[in-house]
C-alpha cells in the first residue's frame, strides 16, 4: 500500500508538477528576477501545484469508488465519511486558491484559466460527463489540466506579480507554450496507459 502512494505521488511531481516547475525556474533565470521575489513566486507556485494536483488525484478516486469497487479494488477516499469527503475537498480548494488571495496578481486571463482548470478537474472524472470514458476527448481533457493550462497560468501569472515580462508578443509565446505543452500530455498519457493497461482494463 504504501509504495503504492509513493508511486502515485511520484507519478504527479516528477512529469506533471515537475514539468511546470522547470518553467517557472526558467522563467526566474530569463528575466532575472531577484531572489527576494523569486523565492515567493516559487513558494507560493509550490502550494497551488500540490492543490491542483492533489485535488485531481482525491476528484478522481471519489468519482472512481462505484467502479473500484465492482473489481475489488482499494480506494482510500471510500473509508471517508461523506461528510469528510467534502471537508476536505474545500479544505484542498482553500489550498490551492490561497496563493490568488494572499500574493499573486489575477486579471481575467488568468481568472479565466484557473476556472477552465477546475471545470476540467471536475468533468474528468464525474458522472455524468466523465470524460475519462471517451479515449480520445480523456487524452485531451488530461493533457490540458495537467500541463497546457497550468503552465500558461503559471507563466501569466508570473508576468502580472513579478512585472519582469514586458513582452508585447507574449500571448504568440502562449499560444505556442500550450501547443507544446498538449504534446507532452498526449505523450505522458499514453506512456501512462500503457504501463497501466491491465488496471485499467481490470476496472
Amino acid at each position: 500500500m504504501e509504495k503504492s502512494r509513493l508511486s502515485r505521488i511520484t507519478e504527479w511531481w516528477r512529469p506533471k508538477a515537475g514539468t511546470i516547475f522547470s518553467l517557472l525556474l526558467f522563467y526566474l533565470a530569463v528575466w532575472e528576477v531577484p531572489f527576494s521575489d523569486g523565492w515567493k513566486l516559487l513558494f507560493f507556485s509550490l502550494i497551488t501545484l500540490t492543490g491542483f494536483g492533489v485535488t485531481g488525484y482525491f476528484l478522481n478516486d471519489w468519482a472512481d469508488i462505484p467502479y473500484d469497487r465492482k473489481v475489488g479494488k482499494t480506494n482510500l477516499v471510500e473509508r471517508i465519511p461523506k461528510i469528510g469527503r467534502v471537508l476536505l475537498f474545500v479544505g484542498l480548494l482553500a489550498i490551492t486558491l490561497l496563493p490568488w488571495f494572499t500574493y499573486f496578481k489575477t486579471d481575467v486571463w488568468s481568472i479565466g484559466l484557473i476556472t477552465a482548470q477546475l471545470v476540467l478537474q471536475f468533468a474528468y472524472p464525474i458522472p455524468p460527463i466523465r470524460l475519462k470514458n471517451y479515449p480520445k476527448i480523456a487524452m485531451a481533457s488530461d493533457a490540458m489540466y495537467a500541463f497546457a493550462i497550468p503552465s500558461v497560468l503559471a507563466w501569466h501569472t508570473f508576468d502580472l506579480t513579478s512585472e519582469s515580462n514586458g513582452s508585447t508578443e507574449e500571448y504568440i509565446h502562449f499560444a505556442f507554450l500550450f501547443l507544446w505543452m498538449i504534446a507532452i500530455g498526449i505523450r505522458h498519457i499514453i506512456n501512462h496507459h500503457v504501463v497501466d493497461r491491465k488496471n485499467d482494463e481490470q476496472t
